[in-house]
């Protein structure tokens, strides 16, 4: 006779034994305190207890006989249309896929509401957010770009150093040949929307309802702390990665519990992440080796939550994914002189240069995590603080990332995965997010007032597994028999409740749509009233409509339309150079500010020169323009009209 077999109550999310469970259970001896039986022909599954010596199983009623595999196989594979098991975790399966699906739309509809108050109000992108708009048309304009934004890592290196690669320009591309205006703006919020979505769904299908949840929430605080920096500059590199970035920590603690099918769109985030910005890049590698191993050798660890489908055919779509990727930064690199990651890495890594320190990053994080998390704050715009953090700050951050590594070593013993893959992912985001802003130059000191914001997902994040444990902590179940009947008893009421708590996302994201509305107004109000950046923009159509389209497509010319005592110099040219790139010009930038983009963009001698003041002789005059002045910032910004001309190229 075949022996008996075990059946752990805690082998799915849902505490119900599959067939899949079944098969990859059939060869565990069971202990001496436990046996399957099948208590009825209609395959019910009970447990009873062994009597010592024996082999045999007896419970209280008529006597069982022992189950083996085949016949509990054959019974749950008879059960399968009922409402057994079986269909009990599918229901439960799908009711988190549709709690994830639903809190994630409801989550994304503040970043829409962001993107069509901005477009309402005549958002044109102007200084960085125009090379970027700039380099995103090229995409698909050309010539397309190989590498990523000019970063200040360049003060520490002989020659201009960029960010790996061009991910960034291929989200925006299409966005800006379809609304040339705005497209990169909406572009930008497009896919953070996208990141909140497939984050929520992630949630829901590893964890089920309460988890999307959740991470609903968790997205829904985000972005109401952070809509004023993200109304200021939607598509900046350093902004636009903020919630794709707290999408990633969620779908590598998703990989890091055995789902490994959502390997791939984490390395799409991680990739973005790392080419965007520098400051992303640490932590966005660090949380994706630490998912991916964990995800990998979960199934040695803990079997039961492995989804052993997905293993190897993500990974070989994995490896596909970064090769595609990141084969412009590697063409780049074999071919540039020098090549960029080389010069990167010696900028970065081997410059010998006085830093912030890891005590102002740590105190930075301290002070985001509390006592008033910085995601609980009211929405705040662009600040340089002027002070370094207390010393309590580095202490508090030191103690709570001993403690969440505490809490994962413990969860790790107790099997626990979930609440180890979260506190695994928190420390190694929080130190890689740390050490960006420890090796921040102090050349270039004004960046922190940026680059701490990516601690922002980070301390929510800390937060969130230190709340996990605790209630983990108070309400543990100790008896399996209570937490199955629990399980039983409320599976009929998980849908009823994810349709109650998405009503009341719903609800909550029609408040930050009015919260956010209410924000983007003095945008509005800024173009009406002619501050810097309605200003500079107004400026640049201005330009645009005097020289017209050129006489045949991609002719070049030279930009240099910022006279001395005007407002910004690269606000404006790069504002002009843009909108002149949507009419079919070629432009170019005079030295120094070429090196904003690559050789490719620097004036020739034989360019024509487009330039805004007193009339060369040999220039042709085109009209004239309100130049806005440099100003204080805020109100209205002064205004002086200015010739518009253009000199021919020299032969």
């Amino acid at each position: 006779m075949e022996p008996p077999y075990e059946v752990q109550p805690d082998d799915t999310p849902s505490g119900w034994l599959t067939r899949r469970d079944v098969r990859h259970r059939q060869h565990r001896p069971l202990p001496a305190r436990s046996v399957l039986t099948a208590a009825d022909g209609r395959g019910t599954v009970s447990a009873g207890t062994t009597a010592p010596g024996t082999g045999t199983g007896t419970s209280p009623g008529p006597a069982p006989h022992a189950a083996s595999s085949r016949s509990v196989r054959a019974t749950l594979v008879r059960r399968r249309s009922g409402t057994g098991l079986i269909r009990g975790t599918g229901l439960m399966r799908a009711a988190g896929l549709a709690a994830g699906l639903g809190a994630g739309l409801a989550a994304a509809l503040p970043l829409v509401a962001l993107a069509c108050s901005l477009a309402a109000s005549g958002w044109a992108p102007t200084g960085d957010e125009a090379v970027i708009a700039w380099r995103s048309w090229d995409v698909l304009a050309g010539p397309s770009p190989l590498l990523g934004q000019f970063t200040q890592a360049s003060a520490a290196s002989s020659v201009p150093v960029f960010d790996p690669g061009p991910m960034l320009y291929w989200v925006l591309a299409g966005p800006s040949h379809i609304l040339p205006a705005a497209g990169a703006m909406v572009g930008s919020l497009t896919w953070s929307a996208l990141c909140v979505v497939v984050a929520c769904v992630a949630a829901g299908r590893a964890g089920g309802v309460r988890p999307a949840l959740g991470v609903a929430a968790g997205f829904l605080l985000l972005e109401w702390s952070l809509s004023a920096v993200a109304g200021e500059a939607p598509a900046w590199n350093p902004y636009a990665g903020l919630l794709p970035f707290a999408a990633l920590l969620v779908l590598t603690v998703v990989i890091a519990t055995g789902r490994l099918g959502w390997l791939p769109a984490a390395v799409v985030l991680a990739s973005f992440l790392a080419q965007a910005h520098l400051m992303y890049a640490a932590a966005a590698v660090g949380c994706l080796v630490l998912g991916a191993v964990a995800g990998l050798v979960g199934p040695r660890w803990s079997p039961r939550d492995a989804d052993r489908r997905w293993g190897m055919p993500s990974v070989a779509l994995t490896v596909l994914v970064v090769a595609a990727c990141w084969w412009p930064a590697a063409y780049q690199q074999a071919t540039g002189r020098p090549g960029n990651v080389t010069e990167l890495l010696r900028a970065v890594l081997g410059a010998s240069r006085p830093t912030v320190g890891w005590r102002v990053a740590l105190g930075s994080l301290g002070e985001t995590l509390g006592p008033l998390p910085a995601w609980a704050r009211p929405p705040a715009g662009f600040t340089v603080p002027h002070a370094r953090p207390a010393t309590a700050g580095w202490v508090a951050a030191v103690v709570v990332l001993v403690t969440v590594a505490a809490v994962g070593v413990l969860a790790a013993r107790h099997r626990r995965r979930g609440l180890a893959a979260a506190a695994g992912i928190a420390v190694i985001s929080a130190l890689g997010a740390c050490w960006a802003l420890a090796g921040l130059s102090v050349q270039t000191a004004n960046s922190y007032a940026y680059i701490r914001y990516v601690q922002w997902p980070v301390a929510l994040l800390l937060e969130a597994v230190l709340a996990w444990a605790l209630a983990s902590a108070v309400h543990n179940r100790r008896a399996a028999a209570p937490r199955r009947a629990a399980q039983a008893a409320t599976s009929g009421l998980a849908v009823p409740t994810a349709v109650t708590a998405l009503t009341a996302l719903t609800a909550a994201a029609a408040v930050l749509l009015a919260v956010g509305a209410a924000v983007n107004g003095p945008h509005r109000a800024a173009l009406a009233a002619r501050q810097p950046r309605g200003a500079a923009i107004t400026f640049a159509r201005s330009v645009g409509d005097l020289i017209g389209r050129p006489p045949r497509r991609d002719t070049r010319v030279s930009v240099d339309v910022a006279e001395p005592g005007g407002l910004t110099t690269v606000a404006l040219m790069t504002a002009t150079g843009y909108r002149l790139r949507t009419m079919g010009w070629t432009p170019a930038l005079p030295p120094p500010w070429s090196q904003v983009f690559d050789r490719r963009y620097a004036a020739r001698p034989s360019d024509p020169v487009l330039g805004v003041g007193p009339l060369p002789a040999g220039a042709r005059l085109l009209g004239r323009v309100d130049v806005p002045l440099q100003g204080t910032g805020v109100g209205v910004t002064p205004l002086r009209t200015a010739p518009v001309w253009i000199l021919p190229g020299r032969s």
